[in-house]
């Protein structure tokens, strides 16, 4: 698990192919137990994992009238290392950190705790307020290359971990390097969400079959209420639309796909559009994202996305 390195009995692990020890007390504790580990110096946020599809300020700051049991991460921070000299917190989907969330976090950082340090995980940083994105250590992680997600794919779908009739090939070019995203797109049932998607570029049929398609796909989706599940299902299929537009833009001019790289030549067979209707697409993809994590309606948003994937 992510920070064993830092709470390993051996000392934090040094050069390019470091690893913390995974036998110390340390180590064992890190990786014992559910997701979370046993660690007492070890604190996880992973909202999708705990059914949320946001994180908000309880989560962050101690408050008068906490929304809720978890202990916030500033609660956590404020106390001293039971064993491993250093307090670690780890964020996942940081960018998923509401307003109130950021801006509670911004000032932890602003006036750091000795010993305390946070891990912020995010595929999207620019999500992120400036300030905090100027006040944290920017570590990129490269992204697999295509044969080798295949590979841990192909490992994930026979330890179960994946359907047995997976398209590996398929998932591999959703996950763009990233085996984990693969792993939710097929929970979401996007392989089947992108075959719509590209019947609406193609104009094939009516945008209101499009959208039937779509809403009654199957897939699984965080959230603990129906309308929350509906905004994350909304936020999935405007990404991946998104990465649809970008990639008939790229053709367009005179570039190859950068992603969707199996459907190169039904992309190439599409009527051109032009630059305005394709950057209009883009932008309404994005602009969904947006909206329903300002908790608008996630119909009326998934209809205005779909609609400006199949306009000519």
């Amino acid at each position: 698990m992510a920070g064993a390195g830092l709470l390993c009995g051996e000392g934090p692990p040094a050069g390019p192919d470091a690893a913390p020890c995974g036998r110390c007390p340390g180590c064992k504790k890190v990786a014992g137990g559910d997701r979370r580990g046993n660690h007492p110096d070890l604190f996880l946020i992973d909202p999708l994992a705990e059914d949320e599809t946001m994180i908000k300020i309880d989560r962050i700051a101690v408050r008068d009238d906490p929304g809720s049991d978890e202990v916030p991460l500033e609660q956590f921070l404020s106390l001293r290392p039971s064993e491993g000299g250093r307090r670690i917190a780890i964020v996942r989907d940081a960018d998923r950190m509401n307003a109130s969330a950021q801006n509670a976090l911004l000032k932890m950082l602003e006036e750091p705790l000795p010993g305390a340090v946070i891990v912020l995980v995010t595929s999207r940083p620019t999500a992120l307020l400036p300030t905090i994105r100027s006040r944290v250590v920017r570590l990129a992680l490269p992204r697999l290359d295509r044969e080798a997600t295949v590979r841990v794919l192909r490992r994930a779908r026979d330890a179960g971990d994946l359907p047995g009739d997976a398209d590996v090939e398929a998932l591999a070019t959703l996950a763009d390097g990233a085996p984990g995203a693969a792993l939710d797109a097929a929970r979401q049932g996007l392989e089947r969400v992108r075959s719509y998607l590209l019947d609406a570029l193609e104009a094939r049929g009516p945008v209101a079959a499009t959208l039937a398609s779509i809403w009654g796909s199957e897939g699984e989706f965080a959230g603990s209420t129906k309308t929350a599940k509906e905004r994350e299902r909304v936020r999935a299929v405007a990404i991946l639309a998104a990465s649809l537009v970008v990639d008939v833009e790229r053709i367009e001019s005179g570039l190859a796909p950068r992603l969707h790289v199996d459907l190169e030549e039904r992309l190439r067979a599409l009527p051109a559009r032009g630059a305005a209707r394709l950057a209009a697409a883009r932008e309404a993809t994005l602009r969904a994202v947006q909206e329903v994590e300002r908790n608008l309606d996630a119909a009326a948003a998934m209809e205005r996305l779909v609609r400006a994937v199949a306009e000519r």
